[in-house]
């Protein structure tokens, strides 16, 4: 999937871009489960393309996105879960989720169906902003306010994710986690 995504022109179109590679990628993922006799293979994605002074993201499952403004985390992505469809129906609060046993039910993942859905959003971007990917094994674990206290500090990207990837082993980390910080300098 990364080499999918890897291979999208400078100058393509942000979110069509971003969805034909992560079509191209299912498409890709199903062939190779097919080739290996398995019934299903699949992984979540979460994609950025920054363009023009925007943050186009794309996404399929519950791995997450996230924007740093001054001292604000804001959560850019909305997870593709069982849990997650149940808040969102009011069926559970936001404290129920958290725990829920079934959390890491994923309702969409690349390569686990013919055709996938991907969502998108667009963030128009200023000098100092901190973009957060994340695979869903980092906010499994730590809590928003201490992913924000982390991301707040002003050390460089590759510090920060060594402190954030820290902090989800310390906590157990339940799951992979993988993480990749992005700055927009000023100036």
């Amino acid at each position: 999937m990364v080499d999918t995504l890897a291979d999208i022109a400078d100058d393509a179109p942000p979110a069509e871009a971003l969805e034909d590679a992560i079509e191209l990628a299912n498409g890709r993922i199903r062939a190779a489960a097919g080739s290996l006799g398995a019934r299903t293979m699949g992984a979540t994605v979460v994609a950025l393309f920054i363009s023009q002074g925007i943050a186009h993201v794309a996404w399929a499952g519950d791995s997450r996105a996230y924007l740093l403004r001054g001292r604000r985390l804001r959560l850019l992505t909305h997870d593709h879960t069982v849990v997650q469809d149940m808040v969102d129906r009011g069926e559970l609060g936001l404290s129920e989720a958290e725990g829920h046993p079934e959390a890491h039910v994923i309702t969409r993942a690349v390569g686990a169906a013919p055709e996938i859905e991907v969502d998108h959003a667009a963030v128009p971007l200023v000098a100092g902003d901190r973009l957060l990917l994340c695979s869903d094994g980092l906010p499994r674990c730590v809590y928003a306010q201490d992913i924000e206290a982390i991301l707040i500090q002003p050390d460089p990207a590759l510090t920060i994710c060594q402190a954030l990837l820290q902090r989800a082993l310390a906590e157990g980390a339940p799951d992979n986690v993988s993480v990749i910080v992005v700055d927009l300098k000023v100036g």
